[in-house]
């Protein structure tokens, strides 16, 4: 991400790519257990608010989807607490994380703290002013293809 926006968070260099077997309880059946309804007024995102924070600004990290994806019957958002087959380890984010399937993994907030409903977007750090650029040509593809997952090709010209 550096070469078209340099960013605070970490500098994944050409990029990075990793896979698991995730387990916990979907965000959905948490949210219906609270009482929570997706047509709720008022409310457009989903706030995810971690346990950790900036070493040098003190701001915690969060970040935010929209209700739609959040409480959908598609998404499968996950409140993950296994990891290939056994507890969640520590630096993937245990006790517990998010894992937001076709959303971008800086929103797949770690140690995660607090689950809130908002009429807004998040206005953290991370989820403002860094870790969110699209290409037009990344855009593109999601929009053509209609992907259940986000494929983002950067092309450097």
């Amino acid at each position: 991400m550096n070469p078209i926006k340099p960013v605070k968070g970490l500098n994944w260099g050409a990029g990075a790519i990793s896979t698991a077997s995730w387990g916990g309880v979907l965000l959905r059946d948490v949210l219906d257990y609270a009482g929570f309804e997706e047509s709720a007024p008022g409310v457009a995102h989903i706030h995810f608010v971690g346990l950790d924070n900036d070493p040098l600004t003190g701001e915690v990290y969060a970040a935010s989807i929209p209700v739609h994806k959040a409480a959908s019957r598609e998404c499968d958002v996950l409140l993950a607490f296994e990891m290939n087959g056994g507890p969640l380890p520590r630096d993937h984010g245990a006790p517990v994380r998010l894992v937001a399937p076709g959303i971008i993994g800086a929103r797949n907030v770690k140690w995660l703290g607090r689950v809130v409903a908002s009429a807004e977007e998040c206005q953290g750090f991370w989820q403002q002013r860094d870790y969110k650029v699209w290409t037009g040509l990344a855009v593109a593809l999601v929009r053509v293809w209609g992907l259940g997952s986000v494929v983002c090709i950067w092309v450097w010209i």
